[in-house]
């Protein structure tokens, strides 16, 4: 056992040899097996920090050696540095093209950077070389949800749980695509099983308490999605969390309580580390619950907040407001301002121009043909 081991004359002697070169800055060489042995020690401690400093000498020493880059690579991921990890994945893989493990976290960072183009490259890749393997399954399913193929989405999770029925993720996850095709009675269905499984697990009931909340407030069951909404934040802590604030307003939102819900706003921006973002969020409940004109005055105070002269910032303010300006005023029948902001969103802002018309204009319709379908919208209802 390698606990036993680290209590052991052996290991005592190249740990102190090890943290002795490192605090008096002094060269020492080591063979690949007494690295990893420390590293694991450090991570045993949660010394995670200690870890990745022996690892990074130990590749130094060791460049060509899968187990120590392998090592590397699963701190760096376990810490969530997603970009850095890919790095070293990509390391581990240049060393051995055919390591299961690297291929499948190479996919959990891309999903993370919400990169689903090279996610799905990589879980391919996965599948290639064991199509049998159930995670790769369930990346796949993930992957299908952000990029709108609910369908296959669904198909896979549920051939998935029925092999894993008490996956607490798995269950999570199909919820998650079940509430984006408006099946929240399947939702609901699903996030009550992943409770009863993941009952001792704070951080995963968090998250399924939150979608618990959203999805009871879709069936109507406002005291249902609060309760739960109360749940999250028992799991959260006691500091104000703007995620929380947000999420909070747009159930009420969703029961029409606009005052309440902008109170909760208000406070979400007034916490927030990032403003822009958290405006950004609280506009998408607004365009949610179809209160257009409440969603385009807090854009045009976003917008008239940032300096003309701050070009850069300007540019960044306007990938955030311009799509969903010109959305806002295509379902209000305002052509004129409509037309003022549809060039600007696609310039600044492709993708989020196209996920915002995705269902309003023909699937194959280019970016660059929207100005023409929303002017043909508009008049074909009747609105000028």
């Amino acid at each position: 056992m390698l606990d036993d081991y680290f209590f052991s004359e052996d290991f005592t002697e190249i740990l102190r040899r090890y943290e002795t070169s490192r605090d008096t800055s002094a060269s020492v060489y080591m063979d690949c097996d007494d690295f990893l042995d420390i590293a694991e020690y450090y991570i045993d401690k949660k010394r995670f920090d200690d870890a990745e400093k022996c690892m990074l000498l130990a590749y130094e020493q060791h460049p060509k050696e899968k187990e120590i880059t392998l090592m590397m690579a699963d701190i760096i991921f376990e810490a969530e540095d997603w970009k850095r990890a890919v790095t070293w994945l990509e390391k581990v893989i240049d060393l051995d093209p055919f390591s299961m493990p690297a291929w499948l976290n190479l996919t959990d960072c891309y999903i993370h950077l919400d990169n689903m183009e090279k996610a799905l490259e990589a879980v391919e890749y996965a599948s290639a070389l064991n199509p049998d393997e159930p995670q790769v399954s369930i990346f796949m399913a993930v992957i299908y949800t952000h990029t709108e193929r609910y369908a296959e989405a669904e198909e896979l999770y549920e051939k998935y749980l029925r092999q894993f029925p008490d996956d607490d993720v798995a269950l999570y996850h199909a919820a998650c695509n079940y509430s984006f095709i408006e099946k929240y009675d399947k939702a609901a269905e699903f996030l009550a099983k992943a409770e009863r499984v993941c009952k001792n697990n704070e951080d995963g009931l968090f998250n399924i308490f939150l979608q618990r909340a959203y999805v009871e407030a879709r069936r109507s069951n406002k005291g249902t999605a609060l309760s739960y909404m109360d749940k999250a934040k028992k799991c959260s802590g006691t500091e104000p969390s703007s995620e929380l604030e947000v999420l909070e307003g747009h159930i009420y939102l969703m029961f029409g309580e606009k005052v309440k819900a902008g109170k909760l706003f208000c406070e979400a921006i007034a916490n927030s580390n990032n403003q822009y973002y958290t405006m950004h969020g609280i506009i998408q409940m607004y365009i949610d619950c179809k209160y257009y004109d409440l969603a385009i005055e807090l854009l045009e105070s976003l917008e008239s907040s940032v300096n003309n002269d701050d070009i850069e910032t300007l540019a960044q303010v306007h990938a955030l407001t311009h799509p969903p300006l010109a959305y806002c005023y295509l379902c209000m029948g305002n052509k004129q301002n409509f037309l003022k902001y549809i060039d600007s969103a696609a310039f600044y802002n492709e993708n989020e121009t196209k996920s915002l018309f995705s269902g309003m204009f023909p699937e194959e319709a280019k970016v660059s043909e929207y100005r023409y379908y929303g002017e043909r919208l508009i008049g074909l209802e009747g609105i000028s």
